[in-house]
């Protein structure tokens, strides 16, 4: 079904004016189970800011409970069968980080554009796991 996917991506992608290309190649949501999880509130926003390339200032929430003002590059968001959570680069800890959308207190969308392009972006994000050694090396941190 991936492949499938790809396939009609890339058969759409050539159809596209050049204006609309890059938005249109880096995919806003991936789905990796049917079932529908926890609180989404946040999500609209999420997906708007992922569309226009734009940065959010949110209020976060650690698996510790500690909370946390960033400002995150949304590149893409997934839905892992209990949680979706919420690829970014944040400017805190200028490394990309990984927020679960149901830890996120409060999102302020913002009109300023993020550098570079997402799709470029996540891709050098999902390098770092085709680098590391099996089992060894996951440099992703979820916050």
């Amino acid at each position: 079904m991936a492949d499938a996917s790809n396939v009609l991506l890339e058969k759409i992608s050539a159809v596209l004016p050049d204006s609309l290309k890059s938005r249109s190649a880096a995919p806003a949501i991936a789905a990796y189970n049917p079932h529908i999880g926890t609180s989404l509130n946040t999500l609209p926003d999420l997906r708007q800011a992922i569309g226009k390339g734009q940065k959010l200032d949110i209020v976060y929430e650690n698996l510790q409970g500690a909370t946390s003002q960033r400002t995150i590059w949304p590149l893409q968001v997934e839905y892992w069968g209990h949680v979706w959570t919420c690829t970014s680069w944040c400017e805190l800890r200028d490394d990309f980080r990984v927020f679960r959308v149901d830890r996120i207190q409060q999102v302020k969308r913002t009109t300023i554009r993020f550098p570079g392009n997402a799709k470029l972006l996540l891709a050098q994000y999902l390098r770092r796991f085709e680098e590391a050694p099996p089992g060894r090396g996951n440099k992703s941190r979820l916050e």
